[in-house]
């Protein structure tokens, strides 16, 4: 998953433009991150995800015609870590698919996606920390 350069790349799906904005800026503060992919639908997404094979989805869940979740069961071959980003509580939220790996109320501060970001770079086989 992650790649030589120790760079995780990452799509971000939401039906809100704010939403892609404020992923963007904290992807480029980030630097560990590269943007492959930008969806305002689950359909886009996944036929971006299944072309780019990105590490991480950002996925928000309440959108129009099939909700993140749902995209989640639509393309259960594809492997990448999955983090949940809504305005709802978690407990609201179901869970259960392997791929979520995160979890980030909206809106999301910078702190909280750069100690998910480290998260997620163990998980995919490296420290951050030591790039």
């Amino acid at each position: 998953m992650a790649t030589a350069s120790k760079t995780l790349t990452c799509i971000v799906v939401d039906d809100e433009m704010h939403s892609h904005h404020s992923f963007r800026r904290l992807i480029k503060l980030e630097g560990s991150l590269r943007l492959v992919g930008s969806c305002f639908d689950a359909f886009e997404a996944m036929d971006q995800i299944r072309q780019k094979q990105p590490d991480i989805v950002f996925l928000n869940v309440q959108m129009p015609r099939v909700s993140g979740i749902e995209m989640l069961q639509l393309i259960p071959e594809a492997n990448f870590m999955a983090v949940i980003a809504t305005v709802m509580p978690r407990s609201y939220v179901q869970m259960t698919d392997k791929r979520i790996k995160g979890f980030l109320n909206k809106p999301v501060t910078v702190t909280e996606f750069g100690r998910l970001v480290g998260r997620l770079s163990k998980l995919a086989g490296f420290d951050q920390a030591k790039s």
